[in-house]
């Protein structure tokens, strides 16, 4: 792959420095002073699941939305209210003790390769080769009933679009094309019926916007991955400048945000703003290919193992588990989750040294993690792209 040099200027003429809310897309040195409120590592047994854990309260992300039942800790292979621990409830079935996934297609969504999907605690948004679909997040148990967002829709958007997702705001990138049509940057007010605007703006490879949708970070679809800031509006975005370029994945606590990258031609790393006084660039394995956040730590997912961070006064590189992924990984404030070709993995944030599986679907690729309220939502290709959740 080729490189062009970094062009960035942190400060004045650029407010990535003081963004805040970031969300959308969907990650580190020595660190001792990870908090004891995040728990000891989840066991695990032969099958990778924590069927041997016998716990008997009810765990992180367990739905409500279902009647407890008596839990024989026997049984927990295959009990659908019981599915590898106390009070972890299917949708569906239960089998090794993980939780078979529910499906929330149906006949309106046919997903092609490189769909993209975000989600929240109020809706669920995806993308296929003509228009963007949402979802209002469904009950227990229950599939969606899929809207399209965009009114005419497109002829093509050659590309799936690339997507983020704000309390206000949808945002979605579309790419040129020899028919005449120019790359932008698309956003649109949540709701029923709301319009669109459209602004110039390079091809996107991903995306992410801060919660009161004035600002959005795209990294382009080029061989440099430079990573663009836009000022936007309700009526239109500007791009303000360029901060970094080999850019691979985005991610948001709420308060500030991080990419994988490289900042002021500085070494491959996890580049942070650190809520406007200054940044934080901590080189990291140049193989690195997914990061999260959740409170102030970061979690970076490379094919050699899981890292994680406090982005506070001193932060640092710290090794978590040699269990390594593929590609994507989330946080919740307990919990990380990352992929692996066909399977998903959750650890704690402090040990991920024996990861317990919570999906394993040999034959499938898991393209993308999302997660909200109780559930963990993923694309799934076989090659046939499924989008599909499963009780955290």
């Amino acid at each position: 792959m080729s490189m062009l040099p970094s062009v960035v200027r942190w400060g004045a003429a650029s407010s990535f420095v003081g963004l805040v809310g970031l969300v959308g897309l969907a990650g580190l040195g020595a660190c001792s002073s990870f908090g004891a409120e995040d728990g000891a590592s989840e066991s695990s047994d032969a099958s990778g699941s924590d069927v041997s854990s016998g716990e008997t309260s009810l765990p992180d992300g367990a739905s409500t939305d279902a009647e407890a039942g008596p839990c024989d800790t026997t049984k927990l292979a295959t009990d659908t209210l019981n599915c590898g621990a106390c009070g972890r409830r299917c949708e569906t079935s239960c089998e090794s003790g993980m939780c078979k996934p529910l499906p929330l297609g149906g006949p309106k969504l046919s997903l092609p390769t490189g769909a993209h999907f975000v989600v929240d605690e109020t809706s669920i948004f995806v993308s296929d080769l003509s228009n963007i679909y949402e979802c209002a997040t469904p009950g227990f148990g229950l599939a969606c009933s899929w809207t399209p967002k965009l009114a005419n829709g497109r002829d093509t958007f050659l590309t799936p679009s690339p997507l983020a997702l704000s309390p206000k705001r949808l945002f979605w990138g579309t790419s040129s094309s020899a028919m005449g049509t120019t790359s932008s940057l698309w956003s649109s007010a949540r709701g029923p019926g709301a319009a669109s605007t459209q602004s110039a703006a390079p091809d996107a490879f991903a995306l992410a916007a801060n919660a009161a949708a004035t600002s959005v970070l795209l990294i382009d679809s080029t061989n440099a991955r430079t990573v663009h800031e836009f000022q936007c509006t309700d009526s239109t975005c500007k791009e303000l400048t360029t901060v970094g370029t080999n850019a691979r994945a985005i991610t948001t606590n709420g308060s500030r945000i991080c990419f994988l990258g490289s900042a002021s031609q500085a070494s491959f790393g996890l580049v942070c703003d650190a809520n406007g006084s200054g940044t934080v660039n901590l080189p990291i394995d140049p193989d690195s290919v997914g990061v999260a956040m959740a409170g102030d730590s970061a979690f970076v997912v490379s094919p050699q193992g899981v890292y994680a961070a406090k982005l506070g006064a001193m932060p640092g590189l710290q090794e978590i588990g040699k269990v390594g992924g593929t590609g994507p990984i989330v946080a919740d404030q307990k919990s990380v989750y990352f992929a692996s070709n066909s399977t998903i993995y959750r650890c704690s944030h402090t040990d991920c040294s024996s990861p317990s599986k919570v999906s394993d679907r040999p034959g499938k690729v898991v393209t993308e993690l999302g997660i909200a309220g109780d559930y963990l939502y993923f694309l799934e290709a076989d090659p046939t792209v499924s989008l599909l959740r499963i009780p955290k």
